[in-house]
């Protein structure tokens, strides 16, 4: 009988929800199934420890897509004073179809999920990760993180491109680097 809220939950959870069959078909089937409107991973598979097939796999159910990447921390004041933005920036680039993807570094699981409601960093198109700081480190060690926050932009074929952390301080060029990167891939 509550199964119409479904469309309107959002499911916290520690692993990322399993996709292979097994005694029990795939949580991540059943989630799909049921309609639900957001899922928050804690933790993608604990064995992965290459920052670049972490990030792959991250990725890949947005393939296609424009993401926007945002590397914060709870512990991080500039990275709150940006995410107090997000509002902004989203409205700002409505026109496109990006995700909104959200790794959080080194941040315990109560503060980041504070912050999330805080600065209302939710919707359709939000995704988050606290991940293990072994998996973190490595994700940023691939991606040549040495300050908080930093952006990245991944376009549809899944090139990775650096944005200076000030980028929406310019929003009329930053629309252009979406439009250039936008009109490269179709």
């Amino acid at each position: 009988e509550d199964e119409p809220l479904l469309k309107e939950a959002t499911i916290y959870v520690s692993l990322e929800p399993c996709s292979h069959y097994g005694k029990t078909p795939p949580c991540a089937d059943l989630i799909i199934h049921k309609g639900v409107r957001r899922v928050v991973v804690g933790c993608i598979d604990e064995f992965l420890t290459d920052g670049e097939a972490i990030l792959r796999k991250i990725l890949e159910p947005y393939k296609g897509r424009i993401v926007y990447l945002d590397i914060w921390g709870t512990w991080c004041g500039p990275c709150k004073e940006k995410l107090s933005e997000s509002d902004y920036v989203k409205q700002q680039l409505k026109e496109f179809d990006i995700v909104y993807l959200y790794l959080a570094n080194r941040s315990p699981e109560e503060s980041w999920k504070n912050v999330i409601k805080q600065y209302k960093l939710t919707g359709d198109n939000c995704v988050h990760y606290n991940l293990p700081t072994a998996q973190q480190r490595a994700v940023e060690e691939f991606l040549h993180v040495d300050a908080f926050p930093t952006y990245k932009l991944i376009d549809k074929q899944g090139n990775i491109h650096d944005l200076h952390w000030l980028h929406t301080d310019d929003m009329d060029s930053f629309k252009e680097t979406l439009y250039r990167i936008s009109s490269m891939q179709e």
